[in-house]
């Protein structure tokens, strides 16, 4: 199978844009995650860890999964120079037989669910691996015309929180809230800068 941010990966955290992401996410969600972000925490579509990194001063365990061997390259470099000994990585799918994430007290996910074809089956998995009254906190795009990855294709060009709120209700999460919280700006592929607003959806396992 192919990477698809194998190119991406090296230069993903000097990237501007994608640490002012990851900052707005943080600034958010932790309020919100309150002492859940002190137990074991989850960061899903980790990445080069730029949520995951930022929150293991805080957690007693994070574990951290992503199935592009690049960007977990990345991360494995980032948490030897920074001597982080409360992070495990993950590398492949949430229901890989090896990986064991029961009695996750958080989890934390920002800007994947739109490269998740089958988000309901993902939702379900999380609600396995979250104790009973745990926290889900995702940020994603709004729906979008599919210039925010062109010329690359992603499963949903953003996503509509109201139809993801349902899935998580069908999923067996209550929503606790959602709030639009950052625009992300960039250039799309003709150069053009452009705006694309995010928003926030906070749940918690019925």
């Amino acid at each position: 199978m192919s990477d698809a941010f194998a190119e991406h990966a090296k230069t993903w955290d000097s990237n501007p844009v994608r640490v002012a992401v990851a900052q707005a996410f943080l600034s958010a969600a932790l309020p919100l995650a309150g002492e859940s972000a002190q137990g074991k925490v989850l960061d899903f579509g980790c990445g080069t860890g730029l949520i995951g990194v930022n929150v293991a001063p805080l957690a007693r365990r994070v574990d951290m999964l992503d199935t592009s061997p690049a960007m977990i390259a990345m991360l494995r470099e980032k948490i030897t120079e920074q001597n982080l000994g409360n992070i495990t990585v993950h590398l492949g799918e949430l229901n890989g037989a090896d990986i064991d994430l029961g009695g996750t007290d958080l989890v934390l996910t920002a800007m994947a669910l739109h490269h998740v074809a089958d988000i309901p089956q993902v939702l379900s998995q999380l609600h396995k691996v979250l104790t009973v009254g745990g926290q889900l906190i995702v940020a994603d795009l709004m729906p979008e015309d599919g210039s925010f990855h062109a010329p690359m294709q992603v499963p949903h060009n953003g996503l509509d929180p109201a139809e993801l709120a349902l899935m998580f209700d069908l999923c067996g999460f209550e929503v606790l809230g959602t709030l639009f919280h950052h625009t992300v700006r960039k250039p799309d592929s003709a150069g053009t800068l452009r705006e694309y607003p995010q928003f926030l959806l906070h749940a918690r396992k019925r």
